[in-house]
């Protein structure tokens, strides 16, 4: 997926949904719809940068009762549109991830949800959010995150980078943001008390990792 266009996107909500679709070759249904299968009637989900409510009405088609937090005023309007079928399961809120800590109480959620979010983060800041994404769920609770991983071996890794430089630099040109391919995202996830159930790739690094919190 083309994370240089996809923050263009960002900031025109209105042609978001379309233009992620091409930049991911219709991939990005298949993601959600595989976010969205960890989703069971009655399961309270949080999910971290809801972006235009895509992932939260499938969520609520589920039956389950989903908190979204987005920091984009855009983004929420329209996602407040999109599950309009569902809005009496969802619930909106103009949050940051680095808010989780104050706004949500320890062992909120049986499920946390996020898309293409952590990598924005610094790493203090992605090791923070994943320990308080362990504290707000309940026991065995799950967290499934789709995001742009790096290469686990060195050589791969170089090549990556290497493929990714150009991306990066027209990001920033662009939208004077910068996106980070996470390094050691699995480790991060264990270290934060969650063991690894399944991790599931997408092309060009986009994962899919779904983890238990461990007892």
């Amino acid at each position: 997926m083309s994370y240089v266009f996809m923050k263009v996107l960002e900031s025109s909500p209105e042609r978001y949904d379309f233009g992620i679709k091409i930049l991911s070759l219709g991939r990005i249904n298949k993601i959600m719809h595989d976010m969205a299968d960890s989703v069971r009637s009655g399961d309270s989900v949080l999910e971290i940068g809801c972006g235009t409510g895509t992932l939260a009405g499938m969520c609520g088609e589920k039956g389950g009762m989903i908190t979204c937090i987005d920091l984009s005023d855009k983004m929420l309007s329209i996602a407040r549109r999109k599950i309009e079928r569902v809005k009496e399961r969802v619930d909106l809120r103009r949050l940051s991830a680095m808010e989780i800590d104050t706004e949500f109480e320890d062992h909120s959620f049986d499920i946390i949800l996020s898309s293409l979010v952590f990598s924005e983060l610094e790493d203090d800041e992605l090791r923070f959010v994943i320990h308080q994404c362990c504290r707000i769920l309940k026991k065995d609770g799950y967290l499934v995150v789709v995001d742009e991983v790096e290469p686990d071996n060195l050589i791969p890794r170089v090549f990556y980078r290497g493929l990714r430089l150009p991306m990066a630099i027209s990001t920033y040109i662009l939208t004077q943001r910068i996106t980070r391919p996470i390094k050691d995202f699995k480790e991060k996830i264990k270290e934060s008390g969650f063991n690894i159930v399944e991790a599931k790739n997408y092309g060009f690094r986009t994962q899919l990792i779904k983890a238990q919190k461990r007892d």
